[in-house]
């Protein structure tokens, strides 16, 4: 199946930004009670295995589950870059089974594919959104995540609005004990 829903208006968007704004923006906003009718879903952080950092919450009274690792080395650039991280979600009420997802920190050029890499010898393409990027369908998210667990190093590329090339390399220790925990809180065999 293609993708044709715009990622950012998918549920593992509002998520990613859900767990970038509890991370990096507002910390102590965990901390406020709201009422009901107000609150933000509750994430939960299941554990961190290797480099990456699993979560579960809930979403339509279904589990929604999703792991993240940030880079061990990445572009900088003068001005400030945003968060940069590799996300791999489960939405068992979706049949969403390990959609792949990148936040690159910085506005990505329209229409240039971004490419990640597995160990500098298994590739793939991934089209890109404002500032991050995705696989074009389940099927070629279940090679990623294949190539992923049995890897060391994923490294993605891709070019800047203002023309700028970027790669970040994230670590893949712990992603095979992650996915098993994250299948385990999604209640996947």
């Amino acid at each position: 199946m293609i993708r044709q829903q715009k990622p950012s208006m998918t549920p593992l968007y509002k998520i990613v930004m859900i767990i970038l704004c509890g991370v990096f923006l507002c910390p102590l906003a965990h901390a406020a009670k709201v009422s009901k009718k107000n609150a933000a879903p509750v994430v939960e952080r299941l554990g961190a295995f290797g480099q990456w950092v699993v979560y579960q919450t809930q979403e339509q009274n279904a589990p929604l589950c999703f792991m993240r690792s940030q880079p061990q080395q990445h572009t900088k650039f003068k001005k400030k870059r945003g968060a940069v991280s590799l996300t791999i979600a489960m939405r068992p009420l979706e049949n969403v089974m390990g959609e792949i997802s990148y936040a690159s920190g910085v506005t990505l050029r329209p229409g240039q594919p971004v490419s990640l890499t597995i160990d500098g010898a298994k590739n793939f393409r991934l089209f890109s959104t404002q500032w991050s990027a995705f696989a074009p369908d389940g099927r070629t998210d279940q090679y990623i995540v294949a190539a992923m667990k049995g890897g060391h190093q994923a490294t993605i590329a891709a070019e800047t609005a203002t023309q700028q090339r970027i790669a970040d390399q994230f670590s893949l220790a712990g992603v095979t004990a992650a996915w098993q925990i994250m299948q385990k809180a999604c209640a996947i065999r």
